[in-house]
């Protein structure tokens, strides 16, 4: 029987370790933006070998996401919350 894509994504080890923000390594692990970025899994694995390593392009990110915030902040609270 072939599973569907909601049971893969929902059972699959591989995904549930890709989709967690709660181990993630290095400054990935400690970044204010983690649970709305959590880093780029894939480049961190090419650069690491390692799911949860720190994103190397991480610290680019950080200023994107501050403006971010500032434009969005009175558009969509939620995402907002999310950055804060």
């Amino acid at each position: 029987k072939k599973q569907t894509f909601k049971e893969i994504w929902t059972t699959s080890p591989v995904l549930e370790k890709l989709r967690s923000r709660e181990d993630l390594k290095g400054h990935c692990g400690i970044c204010e933006y983690r649970a709305a970025c959590g880093g780029c899994r894939a480049r961190a694995y090419a650069y690491f070998g390692d799911l949860k390593a720190p994103d190397p392009g991480c610290i680019n990110n950080q200023k994107a996401f501050l403006q971010l915030k500032k434009t969005e902040d009175t558009k969509h609270p939620t995402l907002s919350q999310t950055l804060a």
